[in-house]
């Protein structure tokens, strides 16, 4: 299974790829936005703004799978289906690419990110539909959310097609420099990339923004999933004139 096959370029996923998505993995999504956003004013030259968009969802519900998980977690699967590595570090660029991709997957369920950098945000995802999480980036939740992360790559249950993003490393795809890198320190209580503070070194901006994401997508359940990309039945008005029946 190719993922590129159903996702066009990195202007994010539609909800006819999903659909095609769908129609593979016999499953409907929720879709959660996690950002880990830049200091606007750092002099660090090798801060970045990643804003990513990630998929939740169920293999085999369609055909009522998760009926024989009773008592048990569900394996839920996560696509990263939009990655967007901010030009500017500015609100309203970041408010424009959620816009875009919401109408492009058919509405965004959560967004998710540190409370600094989004400080704003909180009104305006609940006027666009979608919950908004800001956080104070605690060990506990980190950990949670890494942790998480972690088990999924793992297990096989996260995915994303080649970013083809070059990396502050010179690598041209995240995963291979920030998923090789990205360290846990039990006794310092710290997450992150050791070469974050080196000049030309290996960042895990990306690492947090995809976390993030799955982070705020936690309490989502296959319940509440929903189909993207079928065209709604039109609801119209007939008058009764000529009918017979019981309306």
């Amino acid at each position: 299974f190719r993922l590129m096959d159903h996702l066009g370029d990195w202007a994010g996923a539609t909800s006819r790829e999903l659909a095609a998505m769908s129609q593979m993995f016999q499953t409907d999504w929720s879709i959660h936005v996690g950002l880990d956003r830049a200091d606007p004013m750092s002099t660090e030259t090798m801060t970045r703004t990643i804003l990513t968009m990630t998929a939740k969802g169920l293999p085999g519900s369609h055909r009522g799978f998760h009926a024989m998980m009773a008592g048990k977690e569900p394996p839920y699967i996560y696509i990263t289906i939009g990655f967007e590595a901010m030009k500017a570090h500015d609100l309203d660029d970041i408010k424009r690419t959620i816009q875009k991709w919401s109408l492009a997957v058919d509405g965004i369920d959560t967004f998710c990110s540190e409370r600094w950098g989004a400080w704003d945000l909180e009104k305006w995802c609940l006027e666009q539909g979608m919950t908004c999480e800001l956080i104070s980036p605690t060990y506990e939740k980190q950990r949670a959310s890494f942790n998480e992360f972690y088990n999924l790559v793992k297990q096989g249950r996260w995915k994303i097609p080649p970013t083809h993003f070059i990396g502050s490393g010179g690598e041209d795809d995240f995963g291979d420099e920030e998923l090789k890198r990205f360290l846990h320190d039990p006794e310092k209580k710290w997450f992150g990339s050791p070469e974050k503070k080196a000049k030309g070194g290996v960042q895990d901006d990306c690492i947090y923004s995809i976390g993030w994401g799955i982070y705020g997508g936690r309490e989502h359940t296959f319940e509440m999933f929903r189909p993207r990309g079928r065209k709604l039945v039109g609801i119209g008005y007939m008058p009764a004139t000529g009918l017979f029946g019981s309306y």
